[in-house]
This record gives structure tokens, sequence and C-alpha cells, in this order.
């Protein structure tokens, strides 16, 4: 392979040091993609895998980033809101069309469970488990999944792991869990991106010393605080956001168990480790 410059690894820092530039690079590849391009998530229930079945991106120059794209022709798809609530800006992804399943085989419940009631054209339909919505101009965004979903004690559901996923958009952030399941409120524990931190001319005075001595400022861990709830507020409700964290020096990883191989959080292990220090943070134990 090619050494590479001085200048070629400052430029490819900038990129790999911020998920922000990252965002920006990959944006600029979505917009500069010749033709057409499927997408979605592996699911049995819909034939082998979802990308090929409910969503496309349209012709070059008609991409929208951030999207999946736009749902397939001979294909419907509908946002059900029965679980999160009418307000609600997403929902259950329900897919109709000639490739779904019409149930599983002697299994008379649990196709009762995943299969709506209801055809299009005739075609069956059914839950994905995706949450996401379709925007004005008809391109579909995914939100997350119902899988991990809770229920907090005023009765209102919470998908952790979308409020996850943006939290990480952050560049001060590596990782986070977020926790709820039966209480008031949400809480979170959360990885700073250290070196991140340090090289931002704007927090690097916040980011003296050693990453431990660091957690012990409340200065810098008010300043996280605020960031991410400040974030959070431009896409979730009062009742999503968590409303105290708690910040750690250990990263999820492959190696820990805390993440799988392709780098998803593995919430029952994270919850075994962490789950105590968790449920602290609803007794003021620890803030």
């Amino acid at each position: 392979m090619k050494d590479l410059s001085a200048a070629q690894i400052k430029e490819l820092d900038k990129y790999y040091t911020s998920p922000n530039n990252l965002v920006d690079l990959f944006e600029q590849s979505v917009k500069e993609w010749p033709g057409n391009r499927l997408f979605g998530t592996k699911n049995t229930e819909t034939d082998k895998y979802e990308w090929v079945t409910y969503a496309q991106v349209a012709q070059r120059d008609g991409n929208k980033y951030g999207t999946l794209g736009k749902v397939c022709p001979n294909m419907h798809v509908v946002i059900d809101k029965s679980h999160v609530g009418e307000d609600s800006i997403d929902g259950e992804i329900i897919a109709y069309g000639a490739h779904i399943m019409q149930g599983y085989h002697n299994k008379p419940k649990e196709t009762e469970e995943v299969m709506m009631p209801d055809t299009w054209n005739g075609f069956p339909g059914v839950r994905t488990g995706d949450r996401g919505w379709i925007d004005e101009e008809g391109y579909l965004h995914i939100t997350g999944g119902f899988k991990d979903e809770y229920k907090l004690s005023n009765g209102k559901y919470v998908h952790p792991e979308a409020i996850e996923l943006e939290i990480k958009l952050l560049r001060y952030v590596a990782n986070v869990i977020v926790y709820g399941e039966g209480k008031q409120y949400n809480v979170a524990l959360v990885v700073p991106d250290f070196q991140a931190l340090k090289s931002d001319p704007r927090t690097k005075d916040l980011a003296n010393g050693a990453s431990g001595e660091m957690l012990k400022s409340k200065d810098f861990t008010g300043f996280l605080s605020n960031e991410i709830t400040a974030h959070l507020r431009k896409s979730f409700g009062g009742y999503e956001i968590p409303q105290k964290y708690l910040f750690i020096e250990e990263d999820f990883t492959v190696d820990n168990g805390m993440l799988t191989q392709t780098m998803k959080l593995v919430r029952r292990n994270v919850m075994k480790r962490y789950r105590n220090i968790l449920l602290a943070l609803y007794e003021d134990v620890i803030r």
C-alpha cells in the first residue's frame, strides 16, 4: 500500500476524530451515488431482507440524506401509532406487498401478533418491528425498533435505542445507554469521548488531565449534561430526555462484552454491570 503523506494523515484524522465530519463525508457520498440503491433492515417476516422490500433511494439528484428513500413501487407502507400515541411523529412501520409472508407455519398465535388483519390490493401486511415516519415528500425515515421499548411509570412508551443513537451523534460522546423502565423518568450512563474533548478548542480547557480527574469536575460533567439535553430537545419529548446523567471512564467494547461484533449494544450485559449505580440515580445517591 502506498504510504500516506503527513497532509493526508492529518486530513483522515480530521474525519476519524469527529463523528460530525464523518456524517458530512457520508452525506457527500450519498449525493454522488449514480443510481438506485436499496436500504432497510434484516427481517425474516418480510422475505429475507427488508432493504430489498420496502424502500429505495430515488434516482441521482433525488437522494435525501438521512432517509431510506421512497417506498418501492407495488408496495404499501403505513405508520401505526397505536403504541406511541397519535401525537407522535413516528410509529411502527407496517409493510404490505406480494413479498410478505402469509404467517408462521403452524404457529397461529405468533402469526396473529405480527400479521395485519387487513390487506392491501389483496396482499398481506406485517408489523416490521421498525420505528419510523414518512415525510411530506414520501421519504421513509427509520428512528429505531421496538425490541427494547419500555414504559415509564406515567404510561409513556420510550424507545431507548433512538435516544442513544441521537446522543451519539454528539462528537463528545463515545457510548451511552438510556434506562427508565417502570420509573418516573429516564437516566443515562454516558462514556465521554475524551480524545474529542481534548482536541476541540471549545472544550480543551475543561478536558485537562486524566480521564478520571475530568469526571470529578462538575464543570466538565455539567457541560456534557447540558450539551446532551439541548441536543435531544430538538428531536424528543420531555419525557424521553434523561433527567440525570452518570459519566464513566470505561468504554463499551466487544472485549468487555458490552458490544456485539457488529458494534451493537448488549443491553443485558451493560445493565448487569451498571444496574445498581443507575438505580442509585433515582435515589439521589449519585449526582
